[in-house]
C-alpha cells in the first residue's frame, strides 16, 4: 500500500518533536520551553502546509478527507492488485492443474495404447504357442501313426514270411508227395507190363492167340482200363518230356528267356511256315543290321505298359529258329530276342452235327449232370471276371442275350475271319443263356473275350506269342481273376513268363491239354506248371481217344458230344479238350467264389479243394490226373449268402524282375467295347 510523503513527514517532525520532549529533563528548563514550542510550531506549521506530490502539477494542498480517500482508494487499488495477483495465481494454479491433468491423461492414453499393445503380442505369442502346440500334437501323431504303419508292416511282413514257410512247406510236402504217387505208378505200371509181358509169353506159347486186349481207348467203348494203362506205359516207358526234369508242374523260376528259347526244344516250323524273331530294344542301326543278315521287319509294336517297342523279324527262309536267333545274337550280343511261336486250334476229330436252337434236351445237358452241376450256383460267380483267348465271337447268338462283356482284338489290324466258330462254341459253354437250347454254367459272371486267333481256310485258327502276350497283359489290366486257353502250342517263353507273373497276382489259368493223341508230345500253354491241364471224357466217363497224355493232365471233364452255339444262330456237338476246359474253368471259379481270396493260390493247393472222382487206375495217372472234376455240392459267398460283386482290387504285385515278354502288349486295338444286358454296346 503506498501513503503519500507529506503525510509521513508530518509524522516524523511529530515524532521527533515528541521525543525531544522526552528528552528534556536533560536540558535546561529555559531551553526546553522554548525547544517545546519551537516542536510545536513546526508540527503545526508541518500540518499547515500543504505538501507537494513529486511530478503533480497540482499545488493544492489536499484536506484529510481527501487523503483519507486517497489512501481508501490506494488500499483499494492494492486489493484489487491483490485479488487480481491471486486470481492470476489461481488460473496459474488450474492451468497447471489442467496441464498436469492432460500429463496425466496422456500418460493414460500411452499407458492403455502400451497395455493394448502388450496384449496383442500376449495373444500373438497365446497363439503361436497354440500353433506350435497343436503343430507338436500332430507330429506326435503322425509318429505314433507311422508308427503304428511301422508296427502293421512289420506284422503284415512277419505274416507274409510265415505264409511263405507254410507255403514252402506246403510245396515241399507236395513234391514229395507227387513224387511218391509217381515212383508208385512206375511200381503200378512196372507190375501191369510184368503181367503184360507174361501175359504176351503165353500168348506166343499158343495158350491164349486173343487173349490180349485192345489198346486203344475209345470215346464209347468199354476196354479194361488196365489195358490202357499197359498200352499208354508201353508206348511213354521210354520218353523223357523236354523241359526242367520231366512234365510234371512243380513250383520253380521261370527260365531266362536267352537260355530257355534256344530254338531247338520248340518242334521245327512246318517247310512253308516262316519264322518270326521278337526283339526289344533295337536301334536304327541294329535293325539295318538284321536287314544286313537277310531279316525283314514285319511290324513294329509299342508296349503300352512300358513304352517299349517289339520289332516282328522274320529271318530269312531256309532258317531254322536257333539259327535265327544266333544270327542276330552274333551281331548284337546285348540285344533280347525270343522266337515268336505259332498257336493252333485244330478242328475237332470228330464229325459235327449242328441243328436248330432250342430248350435243353437231355443229351445237351448230360455233361452239366456228369460234374454234378447244379443251377443255383451260377450266383457265386456273379460278376467274377473270366477272360477267354480264342477266335472271334458271335455276339448276336441268342445265347448270348443276356451277356456282360469286354471285348478286344488282337489281329496285328486284321480283320477276324467269317470262318471263326470256335470262339462262339467256348463261350457258350460258360456264358450261354439259361433258357437257350445251349444254356451255359456261369452267365453271370463278367467275361473279357480277346480275339487273338483267326481261321483259315482249312478250318485251322492260329496266332504268335506277341497277339498271346498283348491278350493276356489286356486281360491283366483288366483284373481278369480267371483265364480260359482252349488251345495248343510249344513251350514258349514270352507267354510262359507272363502267365508266371499272372499267376503271383492271383490269376487262375485253364487250359485245354490237347488232342494230338496218346503219344503226342506235352501241349502247352496247359504243360506250364501255373496253369491247370483239362483233358476230356466222354459221358460215360472215358477218355476221349484223341486228347494228349502226360503226367502234366490235372482233371479231366466233359468234352466229347457237347452241345454248343454256333454262328449265325446255330448249335451243334463238338469234340475235343477245348470244350472240356470251359467246365474246369466254371467248377474253380465257383469253388474260389466262396473264399473270396485275393491272394495267389499254389496251383496244387488249388486243385487240393476240388472234388473229383477217380478215373482209371487208383490215384493220379496221366490220362486222367486226378480224376472228373466235381461241382461244389453248394457255394456261399462271404457276406452270409448275399449275391455281391468280385472285389475290383487285385492283390499287390510282387516286385520281381520282369523277363523280356512281360509287360508286353500290342497297341493296334481300339478302346474295349462293354456289352450291357440286351446286347447292347456301350465305350
Amino acid at each position: 500500500m503506498r501513503v503519500p510523503g507529506g503525510t509521513v513527514a508530518r509524522v516524523k517532525r511529530r515524532r521527533e518533536g515528541v521525543e525531544l520532549c522526552a528528552r528534556a529533563p536533560l536540558i535546561s528548563p529555559i531551553r526546553l520551553t522554548v525547544i517545546c514550542l519551537l516542536a510545536v510550531l513546526v508540527t503545526a506549521v508541518s500540518f499547515a502546509v500543504p505538501t507537494v506530490h513529486a511530478g503533480s502539477k497540482n499545488t493544492k494542498y489536499p484536506t484529510w478527507q481527501q487523503q483519507q480517500e486517497q489512501l481508501r482508494q490506494q488500499q483499494e487499488l492494492a486489493r484489487q492488485q491483490q485479488e487480481q495477483q491471486r486470481k492470476l495465481q489461481e488460473q496459474q494454479k488450474k492451468l497447471q492443474e489442467q496441464q498436469r491433468a492432460a500429463e496425466q491423461a496422456r500418460l493414460q492414453q500411452d499407458l492403455l495404447k502400451q497395455q493394448k499393445q502388450m496384449a496383442e503380442q500376449q495373444r500373438q505369442m497365446q497363439e503361436t504357442i497354440k500353433r506350435q502346440q497343436q503343430d507338436q500334437q500332430r507330429i506326435t501323431a503322425d509318429i505314433a501313426r507311422q508308427q503304428q504303419q511301422m508296427k502293421a508292416q512289420q506284422q503284415q511282413l512277419q505274416a507274409q514270411n510265415q505264409q511263405r514257410a507254410v507255403e514252402a512247406a506246403r510245396q515241399q510236402q507236395v513234391q514229395r508227395n507227387l513224387i511218391q504217387q509217381r515212383q508208385a505208378q512206375q511200381r503200378q505200371g512196372d507190375g501191369v507190363r510184368q503181367r503184360a509181358e507174361q501175359q504176351q509169353a503165353r500168348d506166343n506159347d499158343g495158350d491164349d492167340d486173343d487173349g490180349a486186349e485192345s489198346a486203344g481207348p475209345g470215346d464209347g467203348d468199354n476196354q479194361r482200363r488196365p489195358s490202357r494203362r499197359s498200352l499208354w506205359m508201353n508206348q511213354n516207358a521210354d520218353q523223357k518230356p523236354s523241359g526242367d526234369g520231366g512234365n510234371v508242374k512243380a513250383p520253380g523260376a521261370a527260365p531266362a528267356l536267352a537260355d530257355a528259347d534256344s530254338g531247338d526244344a520248340s518242334p521245327a516250323p512246318a517247310s512253308n511256315e516262316p519264322v518270326d524273331i521278337a526283339a526289344t530294344h533295337l536301334t536304327k542301326a541294329e535293325i539295318e543290321k538284321a536287314k544286313a543278315l537277310g531279316f525283314k521287319p514285319v511290324s513294329e509294336t509299342v508296349l503300352p505298359l512300358s513304352n517299349t517297342a517289339v520289332q516282328q523279324l522274320r529271318a530269312p527262309a531256309g532258317v531254322s529258329r536257333g539259327k535265327a536267333k544266333a544270327m542276330l545274337l552274333e551281331q548284337m550280343p546285348l540285344g533280347k530276342f525270343a522266337v515268336n511261336h505259332t498257336y493252333h486250334i485244330f478242328k475237332d476229330q470228330e464229325g459235327d452235327a449242328d441243328k436248330p436252337a432250342g430248350p435243353c434236351a437231355d443229351a445237351a445237358c448230360m455233361p452239366a449232370a456228369l460234374i454234378n452241376w447244379q443251377g443255383s450256383l451260377r450266383s457265386c460267380t456273379k460278376d467274377v471276371k473270366i477272360g477267354i483267348i480264342d477266335t472271334s465271337f458271335d455276339l448276336s447268338h441268342p445265347a448270348f442275350r443276356e451277356l456282360k462283356v469286354s471285348s478286344g482284338q488282337f489281329l496285328g489290324g486284321e480283320q477276324p475271319s467269317p470262318l471263326d466258330w470256335h470262339g462262339t462254341a467256348v463261350l457258350s459253354l460258360l456264358a450261354g443263356d439259361p433258357k437257350s437250347g445251349t444254356p451255359g454254367l456261369i452267365p453271370d459272371a463278367h467275361f473279357l473275350l480277346a480275339t487273338a486267333f483267326k481261321t483259315d481256310a482249312s478250318g485251322n485258327a492260329s496266332t504268335d506269342s506277341i497277339r498271346l502276350v498283348a491278350a493276356l497283359e489286356w486281360m491283366n489290366k483288366l483284373d481278369v481273376k480267371y483265364v480260359n486257353m482252349s488251345f495248343s502250342g510249344p513251350r514258349d517263353p514270352l507267354v510262359e513268363a507272363v502267365i508266371q507273373r499272372m499267376r503271383r497276382e492271383g490269376v487262375v489259368f485253364i487250359a485245354a491239354a490237347g488232342n494230338q493223341g496218346p503219344v503226342a508230345p506235352p501241349s502247352y500253354p496247359a504243360a506250364y506248371p501255373d496253369v491247370i491241364a483239362v483233358t476230356a471224357v466222354n459221358r460215360n466217363g472215358q477218355n476221349y481217344r484223341h486228347a494228349n497224355r502226360g503226367d502234366y493232365i490235372d482233371v479231366a471233364a466233359p468234352g466229347v458230344d457237347v452241345l454248343a452255339a454256333l454262328p449265325d444262330g446255330r448249335t451243334g456237338f463238338k469234340t475235343g479238350t477245348s470244350f472240356a476246359a470251359p467246365f474246369v474253368t466254371a467248377i474253380v471259379a465257383t469253388q474260389q467264389a466262396s473264399t473270396m481270396t485275393t491272394k495267389a493260390v499254389w496251383k496244387p493247393e488249388l486243385l487240393s479243394h476240388l472234388a473229383v472222382r477217380d478215373l482209371g487206375p487208383p490215384g493220379p495217372d496221366p490220362i486222367y490226373g486226378q480224376g472228373l472234376a466235381l461241382a461244389p455240392a453248394s457255394c456261399t459267398r462271404p457276406d452270409n449268402g448275399a449275391i455281391v460283386a468280385a472285389p475290383a482290387s487285385k492283390p499287390p504285385r510282387e516286385n520281381l524282375p520282369p523277363p523280356m515278354g512281360a509287360g508286353m502288349g500290342i497297341g493296334d486295338w481300339g478302346p474295349a467295347m462293354i456289352t450291357t444286358s440286351g446286347g447292347k454296346a456301350a465305350d
